[in-house]
């Protein structure tokens, strides 16, 4: 997998655009979808390291996607974004795999600290085990 290329999925099209317009004029492979299936659909033609979803959207959800992606793709890393982060939502991301939780919205700062982490990730060694035996990290 390419250690630079993270898929964005957010149902709100001006967030995806914000996200763009920091991402998109650095080396860092990137692509966006509006919805799970779009997401899906993209992670089976595109060689993505690390996957950002948006947990609430229309259909399937963060979660759903995460453990979907996942089963399909065990090397990737998922990133949950959620407009609430509770204890509930914390668990809940470590039992489908996702490795760290952030807090929307968006912002230009929390975009860079997203991508940074995406790619310090893929610098790391990459042990589930130890990971996922503590609760994924909840990120600003």
């Amino acid at each position: 997998m390419n250690a630079q290329s993270i898929l964005f999925v957010d149902q709100d099209p001006n967030a995806l655009r914000l996200i763009e317009s920091v991402v998109g004029p650095t080396n860092i492979g990137a692509f966006y979808a509006e919805n799970a299936v779009a997401a899906l659909q993209l992670l089976r033609f595109r060689n993505c390291s690390t996957l950002v979803t948006s947990l609430i959207m229309p259909g399937m959800n963060g979660y759903e996607l995460s453990l979907l992606a996942r089963q399909r793709f065990p090397e990737l890393e998922v990133f949950l974004a959620a407009e609430v982060i509770s204890p509930e939502v914390c668990h809940l991301a470590a039992d489908v795999g996702i490795s760290r939780v952030f807090s929307k919205p968006w912002t230009t700062e929390r975009i860079g600290k997203v991508v940074e982490a995406a790619t310090w990730e893929k610098q790391e060694t990459r042990s589930r085990v130890p990971r996922m035996l503590r609760q994924p990290n909840a990120l600003w």
